[in-house]
């Protein structure tokens, strides 16, 4: 028979994985730049996403402007040059 810990502690590990508070949700997105809503996560995370939105464009992201939330997230705002 099984210890219940070696099936049960691994599904908690996971099922908790899934709680950590962070999202980021990209806004507007276009050819000219990205913006991106976020909490519970790096700017240096969202920065990485904007990369790779501009560099499939074959352009670099710069980051323009971040501006705090009520809710305490953040929206960082990046232009494709």
């Amino acid at each position: 028979m099984q210890d219940w810990r070696t099936v049960i502690l691994p599904v908690l590990v996971v099922a908790l994985a899934g709680c950590s508070g962070s999202s980021v949700k990209e806004l507007t997105p276009t050819p000219n730049g990205v913006s991106y809503e976020y909490s519970g996560t790096s700017l240096e995370s969202v920065s990485k996403k904007a990369a790779d939105h501009c560099s499939r464009l074959g352009k670099t992201a710069n980051l323009s402007n971040v501006s705090q939330l009520e809710n305490g997230g953040e929206v960082a705002t990046f232009t494709c040059r």
